[in-house]
């Protein structure tokens, strides 16, 4: 009994907590080796203008300290599954005997020792497995669920990114063609041909044309800045990211909202938690009835009756619950109501959250229907061949092509605009949408 006892006892390693440093965090690179090798095992390196938007995603949970904390509640579960799964050791008792008083000729001595062993009756064993399995399901739907939030955090990010770079550069062409109108404008002015008033409207265009430059140059700052911060990167390693490539998400039709509301309640991970937290409430009922079931102690042993040998068989009931485990039982079903609405209430706000997005991609659809750029074509193409005859002047036709710029740079920002719409729409679906047209 001894050996078995000290072959069973564990050892105790304490291991202090690791020392937070600003250094490890700047020394952050989205390029590092071990996060190159988790995205692809083959390659030796790539240039950070080439990242993709997915890939961004997946650099980021890798190296998020989330990810580390999600795995420990997996493996937390897993023993606590390891745990549950384990049946009750038995156990030892001896009870020692002297008779001081009287001698019939026996030994003085008595000596019992007999084993100890309970039998849990009602399937508690089995309820416990059930509750910590539930538990697994839900540690590992968690940390999927945070991978794909902060997956749709980066995509987000890097659409904001792309989007204000690309209308910096739409901004930049109206600029260019603004500068050029202010020139003219201005030796028009010297001739004569062009008012005071007409002249300082047209500066006064330009200006405002630049201040929402450096606005934009601002605006990006930030969303680079914050796109590094949702990488879990400090600003500065995102210099040499000269671009980003995100994966088209367009909006799909509006006939696909059957469909887009089964994939949001079927693959949301969100729910799934909550599913899980369901089975774990729906077991923990199961173990409150399995409790009201009594466990049965056996006790079988020998007993050297001060020179008699016997066998003996102990029984025993450790706890009687008269009262049938009433309460436990109510509150274990009534916390599986709660679970259960719990489930409910989020699968609501998921079919809102998809409905929400298809209006917005809907409205943005139709917007970006409403930019017709065929007139300002035509009339650009007009002036050009009257300019070519002679019959108008330059500035005419810059401000013919300034104007075309100005509808370009809106079709531009209309169609990131759905591109956002189209993003938001998949991540409130839980993933790409399935079907729809484009």
């Amino acid at each position: 009994m001894a050996g078995a006892l000290l072959t069973a006892c564990a050892s105790y390693t304490a291991r202090p907590l690791p020392e937070p440093g600003a250094a490890a965090w700047d020394a952050r690179r989205l390029d590092d080796p071990r996060v190159l090798a988790a995205l692809d095992p083959v390659a030796v390196g790539r240039p950070l203008a080439a990242w993709r938007d997915s890939e961004l995603a997946q650099a980021a949970w890798l190296l998020s300290p989330a990810r580390v904390r999600a795995e420990a509640e997996v493996e937390v579960a897993r023993a606590a599954l390891r745990t549950a799964s384990v049946r009750r050791s038995p156990g030892a008792a001896t009870e020692t005997e002297y008779a001081f008083s009287g001698n019939d000729g026996s030994s003085r001595w008595g000596l019992a020792l007999s084993g100890l062993f309970r039998l849990e009756l009602g399937g508690k064993r089995d309820a416990r497995r059930a509750i910590a399995e539930a538990g697994v399901l839900a540690a590992q739907a968690r940390g999927a669920a945070e991978a794909w939030e902060l997956a749709g955090e980066v995509r987000h990010s890097a659409r904001v990114v792309v989007a204000l770079r690309r209308d910096g550069e739409a901004l930049a062409r109206v600029i260019g063609l603004a500068d050029t109108t202010l020139m003219l404008a201005r030796s028009r002015f010297d001739e004569g041909t062009l008012s005071r008033t007409e002249l300082a409207r047209i500066g006064a265009e330009s200006s405002d044309l630049r201040a929402e430059h450096a606005a934009l140059r601002r605006a990006l700052a930030e969303a680079e800045a914050a796109l590094a911060g949702t990488l879990g990167l400090p600003a500065a390693a995102l210099g040499p990211l000269n671009g980003v490539r995100i994966a088209p998400l367009p909006c799909p039709a509006t006939e696909a909202r059957a469909a887009l509301l089964a994939q949001a309640l079927e693959r949301r991970w969100d729910l799934r938690v909550l599913v899980a937290e369901y089975q774990r409430a729906e077991a923990g009922l199961r173990l409150a009835v399995a409790e009201s079931w009594p466990d049965l102690d056996l006790g079988p042993g020998i007993f050297f009756d001060h020179g008699v040998g016997k066998w003996t068989l102990g029984l025993g009931l450790p706890d009687l619950l008269l009262h049938g485990n009433r309460g436990p039982i109510r509150e274990a079903m009534a916390a599986r109501e709660l679970a259960g609405a719990r489930v409910l209430e989020a699968q609501e706000r998921a079919l809102g959250q998809v409905e929400g997005a298809l209006a917005a991609c809907d409205a943005r659809r139709q917007e970006l229907a409403a930019v017709d750029e065929t007139a300002a074509i035509a009339r650009v193409a007009a002036l050009e061949a009257a300019f070519a005859r002679g019959e108008v002047g330059t500035l005419d036709l810059v401000l013919a092509r300034a104007e075309l710029a100005r509808l370009g740079r809106r079709r531009v920002g209309l169609e990131d605009a759905m591109e956002l719409a189209g993003s938001a729409l998949a991540q409130a679906v839980g993933g790409m949408p399935d079907h729809g047209e484009h």
